[in-house]
């Protein structure tokens, strides 16, 4: 093509459209990458308040655990006094001693149960986590200090 003032603003245009279509498919990508970090993020962060709901409520069951194991303490306590005392314990006693009993056998399973959902929802987060870790290792240092941060705070027994 001759280089005429017609060719130049063609090739000037063509060049400014292949300058625009690179920005787009840049722009594009940019997009995409951080579609990607909401939605790794988001992933993660609802496995994190997922695994924060489950030792909520575990801790909550550990706590009614040591409340009952204190009554059942107590009723037996109070049924061996009466006993030495020669005095039979009344039937309402006997029945919340075995209930007590039963309430914490199940309480027991319950706990067992929940620590265990614990531990694979802390994988599915870790999973989660590092995923985001590949596109955003500062969100995903955060949500994982969350974590950490809401272990430190637990009660121990």
């Amino acid at each position: 093509m001759k280089n005429t003032k017609y060719g130049t603003d063609f090739l000037t245009t063509r060049k400014i459209e292949e300058d625009n279509l690179l920005n787009q498919i840049d722009s594009e990508n940019d997009s995409n990458d951080q579609s990607l970090k909401n939605s790794l993020f988001a992933i993660a962060k609802s496995e994190l308040q997922k695994v924060q709901q489950l030792i909520l409520n575990n801790e909550n069951n550990e706590k009614l655990n040591l409340k009952f194991k204190k009554k059942l303490k107590d009723d037996i306590a109070m049924k061996h006094d009466l006993e030495t005392k020669d005095m039979n314990p009344s039937q309402k006693l006997l029945d919340r001693i075995q209930s007590n009993h039963d309430y914490l056998d199940d309480l027991a399973v319950k706990i067992d149960s929940m620590t265990a959902n614990i531990a694979v929802s802390e994988i599915g987060l870790k999973a989660a986590i590092s995923e985001l870790r590949k596109v955003d290792p500062k969100a995903a240092a955060s949500l994982e200090n969350s974590l950490s941060l809401k272990k430190k705070t637990k009660p121990e027994n």
